[in-house]
């Protein structure tokens, strides 16, 4: 497959291109998400500006991650499998050119949440956080400039903010029930990984393209568009059920049982499937005092990119 197409095409009236504005259909995909991500769409993260000359940080600021406009078949995963195939085994005539059809509409989107909003729900932004806490975090922060790495915090430090989860007073989330789009978006098959679940079924659809053409059943062969869209509503479906149909009824569920942990909830362990894109989630351990778990890293960073003072 030629390297245009790692980031989407357009084929004619197919098209794959998630453009920073519209596509040339007029469709922009993360407009197409804003209502749904309306009140929660943004979080900080920390963000190194490096000198071009020393390569050296010569500030830390915050940045504004937003959420995840997500692609419920993913730009990579259609332009590798679909467009790839087309133009290796279709030159002419190609079978998706007469199809019109384009990633970018709203049938195919979804809006997100990464765990940075999820952490930040539980945490209510920090606000508790004690003066003794806030001064480490200015104090490494700024020990950070110069240098590749930011400074690390000590242990006692970190293992205060990784304790500050809290139930919000019950209070779920307007995000509730959706997977988180950075916890096994990718993995290493279709069990694991929500993109190589794509690709396989998308394959499937090439195959069955390949019986109908060798079976001259012209219908089947233009039927491209219905089997995509199908196809997009069946993976929808198919993440919201992950997100409410596990071993809790929701994430918000989910979260709650992981802080009871296993004396007073049994399922406490599987706390983590609600949020997993994945049909087989990876295992992650409730990050509730585990500073060294990934969980509590992402806490740690977080609070570090709220706290952190403006240059």
């Amino acid at each position: 497959m030629s390297n245009k197409h790692r980031r989407g095409s357009t084929t004619n009236e197919f098209c794959t291109v998630a453009a920073a504005k519209a596509c040339g259909c007029g469709n922009n995909y993360k407009e197409m998400c804003e209502g749904e991500a309306s009140g929660w769409d943004k979080y900080p993260q920390k963000f190194a500006r490096k000198n071009s000359s020393t390569k050296l940080i010569d500030s830390l600021r915050k940045n504004q991650r937003s959420f995840e406009a997500h692609h419920v078949l993913p730009v990579a995963c259609v332009t590798e499998v679909i467009i790839g195939w087309d133009e290796k085994a279709n030159s002419s005539p190609s079978v998706i050119s007469g199809t019109k059809w384009c990633i970018n509409t709203k049938d195919n989107m979804i809006a997100m949440p990464m765990w940075g909003h999820t952490i930040m729900w539980y945490t209510d932004n920090f606000v508790g956080i004690s003066s003794e806490v806030l001064d480490e975090i200015k104090s490494k922060n700024k020990e950070s400039l110069g240098n590749k790495a930011l400074s690390e915090l000590s242990e006692e430090t970190s293992k205060k903010l990784s304790n500050m989860l809290s139930d919000r007073k019950d209070t779920a989330p307007p995000f509730k029930d959706i997977p988180q789009h950075n916890y096994s978006h990718t993995g290493r098959n279709a069990l694991s990984g929500y993109n190589q679940e794509i690709i396989q079924r998308l394959e499937a659809i090439v195959a069955d393209i390949e019986e109908a053409q060798e079976m001259h059943q012209t219908d089947k062969i233009n039927s491209i568009k219905d089997a995509l869209d199908d196809l997009s509503e069946n993976m929808k479906e198919i993440l919201l059920e992950r997100a409410n149909d596990r071993v809790y009824k929701g994430t918000h569920e989910a979260w709650k049982g992981g802080m009871k942990g296993v004396e007073k909830d049994t399922n406490s362990n599987h706390w983590y499937k609600n949020f997993s894109m994945a049909e087989r989630p990876t295992e992650m351990t409730f990050p509730l005092g585990k500073v060294s778990d990934s969980m509590a890293e992402k806490i740690i960073g977080l609070a570090r990119a709220m706290l952190m003072e403006s240059k």
